[in-house]
């Protein structure tokens, strides 16, 4: 049996206007995406992809079009009201860690457990150091961050979305910073939240060796959207060695990424 779909965007496009100028970004663009399915979303720099992701997670109202989370519209709920159904069903990987410079990496996640969702002190810590254990920290968990670099930074930042197990995760760029190992280790965590707890994971990347992992891959190209399969072809902005995963992670046989119009 389908899951049911959980994000439903119909006819999204967006216009940025300075003065007498104005830049469609994209246009029209539809998305339908199933509760528990990985994501990604590729494109070139400057094509769009950071703007539908805000667009999609209630950060910046679309210029037409709707958005419909979990059976509400996104786009008619006042901003407070968009606000709070952000805090209860998201979470979100920014490009910029953005962490506490007071609190230690197990302080980071505990925070959004107990003062987000009014967690027990002591069952925060111990989904906290779950989840710092799982992303490869557990050493690092009493370290603030002047004391952690910045691939360890981002896993952090990465944990804290996760640790309150969202319906939905918005990522943009979550493995820029990591090498292979531990980018791994983040893709092995997005999988886990997808298949384990039912969480829609939806993430920015031009980091191809996560492709063979996700269950759908979607390109913005010349500000349309497209869907690729693994059934056709793939476009020459995806044809490269990284669509074969050599990581431990990857599947045993070799696999093409393909499109699909």
């Amino acid at each position: 049996m389908l899951e049911p779909v959980v994000l439903n965007s119909e006819g999204i496009g967006q216009v940025f206007a300075e003065g007498v100028q104005s830049t469609t970004v994209f246009s029209d663009v539809s998305l339908r995406v199933r509760r528990g399915e990985f994501c990604l979303l590729m494109g070139v720099s400057g094509s769009g992809k950071s703007t539908l992701l805000a667009i999609l997670s209630g950060l910046l109202r679309p210029t037409s079009g709707q958005v419909s989370v979990l059976g509400s519209d996104l786009w008619r709920l006042t901003e407070p009201e968009r606000e709070e159904f952000r805090r209860k069903h998201f979470g979100f990987v920014f490009q910029g860690h953005n962490l506490f410079p007071a609190l230690t990496a197990r302080e980071q996640l505990e925070i959004v457990l107990r003062w987000g969702e009014g967690m027990p002190a002591a069952v925060a810590r111990t989904r906290s150091d779950q989840v710092l254990a799982a992303l490869g920290l557990a050493h690092r968990a009493d370290r603030r961050p002047t004391e952690l670099s910045g691939g360890e930074k981002q896993r952090v930042a990465i944990g804290r979305a996760l640790v309150k197990r969202p319906a939905f995760c918005f990522a943009d760029e979550p493995t820029r910073a990591l090498d292979s190992k531990n980018a791994d280790l983040v893709v092995r965590l997005f999988r886990e939240t997808a298949r384990r707890l039912r969480s829609t994971v939806l993430v920015i990347t031009h980091d191809e060796r996560m492709i063979p992992h996700v269950d759908r891959v979607f390109a913005i190209r010349d500000g349309r959207l497209h869907e690729w399969s693994r059934t056709a072809p793939a476009p020459a902005a995806l044809r490269v060695r990284s669509c074969v995963d050599r990581s431990p992670l990857a599947p045993q046989v070799d696999q093409p990424c393909s499109e699909s119009t």
